[in-house]
């Protein structure tokens, strides 16, 4: 596995980082994936990886942290109206913190590179299914529009952190036609492991 020179971190990861809200009831109230990403962060930071995101991911993150702190209350039976006020200061903390660690790379997506992503996906949905394949193989637009933000960064290869089935299920083609790899949240403890990457402090 090489080390990636240059990272690009879409909103599910943003919002996966700042998921590590520590105890409450006596409950550790944590997405599963929350300290892998931040793991990952905090390497790519150590070892000079140009790591960010993009305005749109940001405002998309923040409009979605609401919901995303919901699902997590519940899923460790935390009173949800504590979760909507305690842990949504904590995610939003969390969330801050993150974004003054990643540069806004710039946007730089036109309307006919997103017209061509959104072939690119159609085609490889018709690839792997049938000729009748669902329209939600192809992504919405934000997220064509980062995956052409990506490829034109002008990095030797740009990875996508990412755990967008649209990205993961397609990441060889994507590689191929986009000089883009993609790098799922399920991958990253592996990858900080071969990079010698420590665990994050435990909060």
């Amino acid at each position: 596995m090489q080390k990636p020179s240059t990272v690009a971190f879409d909103a599910n990861v943003c919002l996966t980082y700042a998921m590590n809200l520590g105890t409450h009831f006596k409950v550790h109230v944590s997405d599963c994936d929350s300290r892998p990403v931040q793991r990952f962060v905090n390497g790519c930071q150590k070892d000079g990886v140009r790591i960010g995101t993009y305005q749109k991911t940001k405002r998309h993150s923040y409009d979605n942290l609401a919901e995303r702190v919901d699902e997590i209350a519940q899923e460790c039976n935390i009173p949800a109206r504590y979760a909507m006020n305690a842990l949504f200061r904590i995610a939003e903390r969390n969330l801050d913190a993150l974004f003054l660690k990643l540069t806004m790379f710039p946007e730089q997506w036109n309307a006919k590179d997103v017209d061509a992503a959104r072939k690119f996906f159609d085609t490889q949905g018709k690839q792997l299914g049938s000729a009748s394949h669902p329209k939600d193989k192809i992504p919405e637009d934000h997220d064509l529009e980062f995956l052409v933000n990506s490829h034109n960064l002008g990095a030797s290869k740009t990875h996508i952190a990412s755990n967008d089935t649209h990205f993961t299920e397609n990441a060889q083609a994507i590689e191929k036609s986009y000089n883009v790899v993609i790098l799922a949240m399920i991958y990253f403890d592996a990858a900080c492991n071969v990079f010698g990457w420590p665990q994050p402090a435990v909060n």
